[in-house]
């Protein structure tokens, strides 16, 4: 369990107008968790939270934005198998705020969307298949939309950059004996489907896949050199935006070099 006081007083110049405004809040966030051990390699777990944040900025007519304020549950399940070779992680959550943050497709600014909800659920898990070979993977449904909007978002639009599946594959082959014990190969596989792309539009980013390649070779004992050619596949896509016209495309096929030193 635990608890924290927030206090902030904030103050925008409107230079354009020569206006000033400002706002002073003071909030209490909650939280609270239970951890039930049905064995000792499996676990029930749920926690409950209250959140709170400053929204910066002005809206279309120069007023400062209420904080976002929120309440989020969660619950789920751990287990550490096969002499802990095999640790997952699977858990339900649901969310609500309000006054949070979305871009006016008419007026190009930001307003507040009156209520909004995620829920859902993710599924992480780490593997130590062998000696030499381990995987992560993670995969998550968020179903997040607008419970209480306007004319403009209206209640039932998709959050912003939301996607509804995402999951991500990572292997790993390290090498146990020889000039080349210690460093390792391996591959990784993402996947983020369709998110909305504007808010209160049927605008849409589509559904993109990448497939990175990685290699780390330890040269001494402190000194390992890294390889990773991202994207190798050269999947053209768009990473995030805030409107039809503002949006940000992801990265080509490129690899980047690294030195790590141990001391």
């Amino acid at each position: 369990m635990g608890a924290r006081y927030e206090h902030f007083d904030q103050q925008v110049d409107d230079f354009t107008t020569n206006a000033t405004s400002g706002q002073r809040h003071d909030a209490f966030t909650q939280r609270a968790g239970l951890l039930y051990q049905l064995t000792p390699q499996v676990g029930l777990f749920a926690n409950a939270s209250t959140s709170f944040k400053p929204n910066n900025g002005l809206d279309a007519v120069g007023k400062t934005f209420d904080p976002e304020e929120g309440i989020g549950y969660e619950a789920g399940i751990k287990s550490e198998l096969f002499d802990n070779r095999l640790s997952t992680t699977l858990a339900a959550f649901h969310i609500e705020k309000e006054n949070v943050l979305a871009l006016d497709p008419g007026t190009d600014t930001n307003r507040a969307v009156g209520k909004a909800r995620s829920q859902g659920f993710d599924m992480q898990f780490t593997g130590q298949i062998t000696d030499a070979v381990r995987i992560i993977g993670a995969f998550a449904y968020i179903d997040a939309e607008v419970t209480k909007g306007d004319r403009t978002i209206p209640a039932g639009s998709r959050i912003l950059g939301v996607a509804k599946h995402s999951g991500s594959l990572l292997s790993v082959y390290e090498f146990q004996e020889g000039v080349l014990r210690g460093s390792d190969v391996g591959a990784a596989y993402t996947y983020v489907g369709d998110r909305s792309g504007q808010s209160g539009t049927d605008f849409e980013l589509p559904a993109y896949q990448t497939v990175d390649l990685l290699a780390h070779y330890k040269a001494s004992e402190n000194v390992t050199v890294g390889l990773n050619l991202n994207n190798i596949f050269d999947e053209k896509y768009y990473e995030r935006s805030y409107s039809n016209y503002w949006v940000a495309p992801g990265e080509p096929r490129n690899f980047t070099v690294s030195l790590t030193l141990g001391l």
